[in-house]
């Protein structure tokens, strides 16, 4: 949906003529989408620049460049999230998608900043879709910023809250309207409870396709969110839409505001644990579900595990009790380099020194320099040693936060407390792995770290460690880490020797 062609602006710019601006948009086409997203971002900054343009001018070109890099916008998301590359050309992908909305909604707030200095605001009819427009656009750099785990500055908040309230103040909060032709309608209330349900859901313990995932799930159970200005018995999370602050938890009523607002995730909890038994159940994704793409039941079964525990009435209870206590930790990170040191061997890396806080038996948070630490995300496997200790541990990086561009914070698990390094035998198939736990009884269940393509769904495995060999028989995947997974086995026998 766009304005009318309206006639050309005074000034030089190349966009000024609708015929050259018709040209320009045109030769874009069947570029590839990380080249038209750069091109447009481009179109849309030097747009900030040029001052000549009028108000209605300008907002039609900023629709018009919407629409052109919206498939591109998406294809983009869907390349820097599955293909196989080098870090550099994941950076620059990354750069192009992040860049590409920034520029989107600085443009959309510049177009309703001047509007609503202009008397008689003549771009009064288009408002709805543009305010809606605006917050997608910052949803898309919440999402690109979270896919690199932040920072996410504050004052999104501040211009999300600022969009939507500028449309309740002009009564056109809920007024339906189509982002995009072929679309579902929305509305400007419902783009900004997408921001808020976003960041509810902690994405910062996902990876980034399931970050993606998430994202479209919550989407398809938008309607069962409710949005209100009064807290009620069953509201959940709350924010102050005047302030550059995300929503948080409703754990007390907040101090009294104009901006307040409440949601309410009670309805779409159930849905999410229907869908949730119902995939586990078939093994299937419904084809409803608008995910994007086909990926591993598992992995969809761990989203909605995840989204399932964000929407519980009632937040999820610690496992474990933390203590507030520092703690160095000597840490390094992948298997190869962790069975290393599990042998005894000084290993190839120098390692790290991270200061543990919230300590408890099952993990804890610290915060880390980001200093040449390109490997860290959430997933990642690592060695923890104590200070003054020879003794080896297991985590994975559970959650990842980036406080800036230099600091960050991580919330680890602990996964295997007396790991060994041992073999493992699929039929013929050697690889290597590591045992996370070493007291294993025979039908009890066990863990063990081993490289995906080593993974046989039904296929019993032979595992062998010092002196022990033991045959297990495949339960599940308990975690995915890049090229590794966590699997959990039965033990059916153990024979020494």
């Amino acid at each position: 949906m766009v304005l009318s062609f309206f006639s050309r602006d005074k000034g030089d710019h190349p966009l000024a003529d609708p015929k050259e601006a018709k040209q320009a948009l045109a030769a874009l086409a069947g570029a590839d989408s990380s080249t038209l997203c750069h091109e447009v971002t481009a179109w849309l900054e030097s747009l900030a620049a040029a001052q000549e343009i009028r108000l209605e001018r300008r907002a039609e070109l900023v629709l018009q460049l919407d629409e052109t890099a919206a498939a591109a916008a998406r294809l983009l998301a869907r390349e820097y999230l599955t293909a196989s590359r080098s870090r550099t050309v994941e950076f620059r992908l990354w750069q192009r998608g992040h860049d590409y909305w920034v520029s989107l909604a600085a443009a959309y707030e510049s177009v309703l900043v001047r509007a609503a200095d202009v008397r008689g605001n003549p771009l009064k009819a288009f408002l709805p879709l543009l305010f809606a427009r605006l917050l997608q656009a910052l949803g898309g750099v919440l999402k690109w910023s979270q896919f690199r785990y932040g920072p996410i500055d504050g004052v999104l908040w501040q211009r999300a809250g600022r969009a939507y309230l500028s449309a309740v103040a002009v009564r056109q909060a809920e007024e339906p309207v189509r982002l995009y032709d072929g679309t579902n309608t929305t509305s400007v209330a419902a783009e900004y409870l997408k921001l808020l349900l976003f960041h509810a859901a902690s994405m910062g313990n996902l990876l980034p396709l399931e970050i993606e995932m998430a994202e479209r799930l919550l989407g398809h159970f938008l309607s069962r969110f409710t949005l209100t200005d009064q807290p009620g018995a069953d509201s959940v999370y709350w924010v102050d839409a005047t302030q550059p602050r995300p929503p948080g938890r409703l754990l007390q009523p907040p101090t009294a505001a104009a901006g307040l607002r409440y949601f309410t995730t009670g309805a779409a909890h159930a849905e999410i644990e229907i869908l949730r038994d119902r995939v586990t159940g078939t093994g299937m994704v419904p084809a409803e579900i608008p995910l994007g793409g086909q990926y591993p039941v598992e992995t969809v079964v761990r989203v909605l595990d995840h989204l399932a525990m964000c929407c519980a009435p009632h937040p999820p209870q610690r496992h474990a009790d933390r203590q507030r206590l520092k703690s160095l930790l000597a840490v390094i990170h992948g298997m190869d380099e962790i069975r290393l040191r599990l042998t005894g061997d000084e290993g190839t890396q120098d390692g790290e020194t991270w200061i543990a806080e919230d300590v408890s038996r099952g993990g804890f948070g610290a915060q880390i320099s980001l200093a040449g630490n390109d490997w860290i995300r959430v997933g990642a496997l690592i060695g923890l040693r104590l200070e003054g200790s020879e003794h080896w541990v297991v985590g994975l990086v559970r959650r990842f936060s980036r406080d800036n561009q230099s600091v960050g914070s991580v919330g680890v698990e602990i996964v295997g407390h007396a790991p060994r390094t041992a073999d493992l035998d699929c039929s013929g198939l050697r690889s290597d792995a590591i045992l996370l736990n070493a007291d294993i009884v025979v039908g009890n269940e066990t863990r063990v770290i081993l490289p995906a393509g080593s993974w046989e769904d039904f296929m019993p495995v032979i595992l062998s460690w010092q002196k022990f060999r033991t045959r297990l028989s495949p339960r599940g995947i308990a975690f995915r880490a890049g090229d590794l997974i966590v699997g959990v086995y039965c033990v059916d026998e153990i024979e020494t020797v």
